[in-house]
């Protein structure tokens, strides 16, 4: 598929490459044509102006001019003016070829050699003024080459760099896609877990179908619990999907983040208690800036949430709001049990999680931080995450507005 795109994008662009080549040879080609054609028109002028040659002409056109006056009944040559040893048989056949055509202008070849006239008709004779093309038909056969080599060439070297730039142009797209298709196939995974737990135990009431219901809450209390997680997994899919549409839209209102903070920290303060986690708090005073009030609150409460369940037992959370001038810092740092640097990067991943062990140890399907992620990006901030010895600190910049 990608070879495709990737063999689309080239032909794409060579052919828009083309058309522009060839539009902008075709102007300067025309241009340059009639700026010649008015050279040679302008030379045959002064030809026609002062049919006697001097010695020394300024035009070079002119020198190599030849003028010619005919008789006005048979048009024979009665009188021919030239600085060039010109050949008598060859004016005669030229001025016949002149005549035969009938036009006051155009081209005629001479001696193998193409020169261009102009006709008219004098008082008691005809006139015709030869000047030599062969300057001007150098320059546009020049042109015609030097436009060849340098289109042929330049497209050739474009290709080149376009098979070269092409895979790194799609690299976006193959990457959105893969990211796509791994999340499908972790979806479907996380999913499934509890489907066949649910299935299971469904199969399990079914064997004992003479049991009471109170016999068995046990297999029902089961698929309660995976229904409920289920659902939980479904709605942060659903929060993705909406944070993802370019089309959703913010519910923005002037938010005192410092309170907002303090009051997730009072959700999570018998939690923390539970596993005898020691938590600081220094949150600055009146922090406040335009935004979604509900996002920002979950978005701590991941924080939070993430800290809670990935700090060991008597471990130490440190939870900090920062306000400069121009943003916010939310900073949520945890002890850790030695997480390895190598997955600093990818813990705002979708399902991202260090290690199936630890997996099994919680109750999350490694959604939190990504949706954290989101909420930030969408508030035009950031979040990040970085190892500082046995701290792990998540940091979430938001602009003050």
């Amino acid at each position: 598929m990608f070879k495709q795109l990737r063999n689309r994008f080239i032909l794409f662009t060579m052919g828009l490459l083309i058309l522009v080549f060839t539009a902008l040879f075709v102007t300067i080609y025309i241009s340059t044509e009639n700026t010649a054609r008015q050279q040679l028109n302008t030379a045959l002028q002064k030809v026609e102006e002062k049919q006697e040659h001097k010695k020394n002409p300024d035009n070079p056109l002119v020198a190599a001019a030849i003028s010619i006056r005919l008789n006005e009944e048979t048009n024979a040559i009665e009188w021919v003016s030239s600085l060039a040893d010109t050949d008598r048989a060859a004016l005669e056949s030229a001025v016949s070829e002149i005549i035969r055509c009938g036009q006051s202008s155009g081209f005629v070849t001479m001696d193998g050699t193409r020169y261009a006239y102009l006709f008219w008709p004098g008082d008691d004779h005809n006139n015709v003024a030869l000047v030599s093309a062969v300057q001007y038909e150098q320059t546009m056969r020049n042109l015609l080459i030097t436009f060849l080599v340098t289109g042929i060439g330049g497209l050739g070297l474009l290709f080149l760099l376009s098979f070269l730039f092409s895979e790194k142009a799609i690299k976006p797209v193959r990457q959105a896609f893969e990211k796509q298709k791994q999340f499908v196939a972790d979806a479907s995974h996380e999913l499934k877990t509890p489907l066949t737990i649910i299935g299971t135990n469904l199969d399990l009431i079914r064997s004992n179908s003479g049991e009471t219901v109170e016999s068995q809450q046990k297999w029902l209390s089961y698929i309660g619990d995976q229904t409920t997680r289920m659902s939980r997994l479904v709605n942060d899919l659903l929060n993705l999907a909406r944070m993802d549409d370019p089309s959703h839209a913010l519910t923005l209102s002037k938010t005192d983040v410092s309170s907002l903070v303090r009051r997730a920290l009072l959700y999570y303060e018998a939690p923390f208690y539970e596993k005898a986690i020691d938590v600081t708090a220094d949150v600055s005073e009146n922090a406040q800036t335009t935004a979604d009030a509900l996002a920002l609150e979950r978005l701590a409460g991941i924080l939070l949430d993430n800290a809670l369940k990935y700090t060991p037992k008597g471990g130490k959370v440190r939870v900090a709001l920062a306000h400069e001038k121009t943003k916010l810092r939310l900073t949520v740092s945890n002890t850790h049990e030695g997480v390895d640097p190598k997955h600093v990067n990818h813990l705002f991943d979708r399902f991202y999680r260090v290690s199936p062990s630890r997996s099994q140890q919680t109750a999350g399907y490694g959604l939190g931080l990504a949706i954290a992620k989101s909420i930030a990006e969408q508030h035009g901030g950031r979040i990040s995450a970085r190892l500082a010895g046995e701290w792990i600190e998540f940091i979430a910049e938001l602009p003050v507005r």
